[in-house]
């Protein structure tokens, strides 16, 4: 069971989701639905065709999800094209997770490094369904009853609050709980926020691409 507090970690951070396609070629995107997730599909060289759910789900991603194309044929040129990616992207985002999908254990060693240096929070899987963080966030029902049981402020005026607020919203996910905070009167638990953020999501409310929340409201 994952708990609460790693969940809030996995929605704090953004999460990079980056597929090994020559070693693992899922039948669609659909486990990463319903979640915010970056997404960068490395293709081979020799591979010369991708499966058309594949490329009807980066579209239905649209910024969030890019090709990365490797030009040559050589060992393990896949493998070093996500190396190179994952220090880039570490780089330029603070917050980062990255979850490796890919059934070459080649990887782990990097992975063992850059979690014991804490350069950034990795992990390989063989699969997408295997990501435990995106079945949470993108399978887990919210509890709203617990959710106002707990606060002195629900849901639905959450909504109206944000959506009133127009150019003045939180652009940020700790901006966001300390806002949430200030309504309600206390300070968030985990478990509180979580279950926010959730509802918000499961209601389009918010969108997240780099560390930056945005809104759906037709201001």
């Amino acid at each position: 069971m994952i708990k609460l507090s790693s969940l809030l970690g996995a929605l704090v951070k953004t999460n990079f989701v980056l597929i090994d396609y020559e070693n693992v070629q899922p039948a669609d995107l659909s486990p990463l639905k319903g979640g915010t997730y970056e997404v960068r599909l490395f293709i081979g060289a020799n591979q010369k065709s991708l499966k058309k759910n594949i490329v009807l789900s980066m579209q239905e991603m649209g910024e969030r999800a890019q090709y990365i194309e490797v030009n040559e044929i050589r060992d393990n040129a896949v493998d070093f094209h996500i190396a190179y990616y994952i220090g880039n992207i570490s780089s330029a985002i603070k917050d980062v997770c990255f979850h490796i999908i890919s059934k070459d254990k080649g990887y782990d060693p990097l992975i063992t490094h850059l979690n014991q240096k804490n350069l950034a929070e990795c992990k390989r899987f063989e699969r997408l369904e295997d990501i435990p963080r995106l079945v949470t966030v993108s399978k887990a029902k919210p509890d709203v009853t617990e959710s106002k049981k707990k606060l002195d402020i629900n849901i639905d005026i959450i909504v109206d609050k944000l959506k009133n607020m127009k150019g003045s919203r939180p652009g940020k996910l700790k901006a966001l709980r300390s806002t949430i905070s200030s309504w309600s009167g206390k300070k968030l638990s985990d478990g509180d926020f979580s279950n926010i953020v959730n509802q918000l999501w499961n209601k389009k409310i918010i969108k997240e691409t780099a560390g930056n929340i945005t809104y759906t409201f037709a201001d």
